[in-house]
């Protein structure tokens, strides 16, 4: 029986047929801008130890290490670890395709830790790829006067690794070592304190990720990075696990980065998938805390203007009132996403309506969206609300893939939307209502309250 192409197939392999030449005019280019001007190496991509090489290609990972020559002592397979991530990131074909990475060569940085299980050998494989001829490296430098100009070493895989290791022969994916991270200051914190909380959340993503693992998820011909983790923000709290908290997945392909369009065309052990999020779900969660139920033929961000091509400025205008503090911030943001996010034609739609990039014509309709949504009003223009309903929203999204790891069958986050196979829409229609009824439910409405789904 002939083996059925998945969807658009054809067209498919036409589009990885012309971005395999692409890649390598690319390449060229971007080497020889790299060897020639070496302050373009600004750019270049941070060491990311969560990569790792699919299990059924970690063999070349102690095929290099033997290759790179006699090695004595202990620890051997930490070692073939320490190259195998290495080789993960070099070959690694993230969002911005580059292939130097910004890494630095003290050996005290090394170190085994919560969230990295690399060792000191890192610095060791690196001289001996360079002194195999598979990367050349730049060393970084210090200025103690301007530590913003300071550089990390760069290292860039060859031609002699990338030709050895062909980009399409092997996979890269996301292998976290701790499913549940905490920042704070932007950094990593790795002191945090371990909580009920945060043991529930890692043993439901080790299920979830278990589970996913298991099944065969692709984009066309592509395999996807699947692995979830939990990034929460501490900012006023020191240990809790009360703002952000949201599903992140990274490494070269993960699914996140695509956008809707793409996400249409994975499939889920050879079967096609359903997409289905909840509408609107941010001002829908903050009137259930006042104790509303917000109209469900009704749309929080339309109700301000019911022109539907209005509706992305409008959510965003929402967006910018919940997720900033004061209002020349939220007008920045309205601003800049009609710079960066619109084109020329819908811009000069706009400014028919009178609405352009300057703040004196913004600043009206965001004081409208805050009348009508007057309930919540308080809500609005506060700090602490962004981090708290986000962290509400995972909580909710983590109970849904939760229960969907508990039947075994795989499922996909993007924060307030899920993807399964398409025999599965009317289960996770289900989820979705329940877990949101949960999320929302209080003494004075134990049913909690309803959200469109669609």
């Amino acid at each position: 029986m002939p083996r059925r192409a998945p969807p658009g197939g054809k067209k498919r392999k036409r589009l990885d047929v012309d971005r395999e030449k692409m890649w390598k005019d690319f390449l060229q280019e971007h080497r020889k801008r790299v060897l020639e001007d070496p302050s373009y190496l600004n750019d270049a991509v941070k060491y990311n130890p969560d990569l790792r090489l699919h299990p059924d290609h970690r063999y070349i990972a102690a095929d290099l290490f033997h290759e790179l020559g006699p090695h004595q002592g202990y620890k051997i397979r930490q070692k073939i670890l320490d190259v195998e991530i290495l080789l993960a990131n070099m070959l690694d074909r993230g969002q911005k395709g580059w292939i130097h990475l910004s890494m630095s060569k003290n050996a005290d940085e090394w170190t085994t830790k919560r969230f990295n299980r690399t060792s000191r050998f890192t610095v060791d494989a690196i001289r001996l790829l360079e002194k195999a001829g598979y990367v050349h490296m730049r060393l970084g430098y210090r200025i103690p006067d301007n530590p913003k100009e300071s550089r990390r070493t760069r290292i860039m895989a060859t031609d002699k690794l990338l030709e050895k290791y062909p980009r399409r022969n092997f996979r890269v994916i996301s292998e976290p070592k701790e499913l549940v991270e905490v920042k704070r200051n932007d950094k990593l914190f790795e002191g945090y304190k371990e909580t009920k909380r945060c043991r529930q959340v890692r043993a439901t993503l080790e299920r979830v990720n278990a589970v996913n693992a298991l099944a065969n998820i692709r984009l066309g011909y592509r395999p996807l990075s699947i692995s979830l983790k939990a990034i929460f923000i501490n900012k006023r709290t020191q240990y809790g696990f009360a703002e952000y908290g949201r599903l992140h997945t990274s490494g070269a392909w993960h699914y996140q980065r695509l956008d809707k369009e793409e996400r249409s065309e994975i499939t889920i052990n050879g079967e096609p998938v359903v997409e289905l999020d909840f509408r609107a779900l941010h001002p829908r969660l903050l009137y259930a805390e006042e104790g509303i139920q917000y109209p469900d033929d009704k749309d929080p961000y339309s109700v301000v203007d019911d022109k539907e091509w209005l509706r992305p400025l409008l959510k965003t205008m929402y967006m910018a009132l919940q997720n900033n503090g004061v209002e020349i911030k939220a007008c920045k943001a309205v601003s800049n996403w009609i710079r960066t996010k619109t084109e020329p034609s819908e811009r000069e739609q706009l400014a028919a309506l009178g609405i352009t990039q300057k703040h004196e014509t913004l600043r009206p309709l965001l004081e409208k969206m805050r009348k009508v949504h007057e309930p919540i009003s308080k809500h609005l223009l506060s700090e602490q609300t962004a981090l708290r309903i986000m962290n509400k929203d995972a909580e909710i999204a983590l109970d849904i893939v939760g229960r969907f790891a508990e039947m075994n069958i795989p499922i996909l986050a993007i924060h307030d939307s899920f993807i399964v196979q398409s025999r599965y829409e009317r289960k996770l229609r289900r989820t979705m209502k329940a877990a949101y009824a949960k999320a929302t439910k209080s003494k004075s409405r134990p049913e909690g309250f309803t959200c469109p789904i669609h």
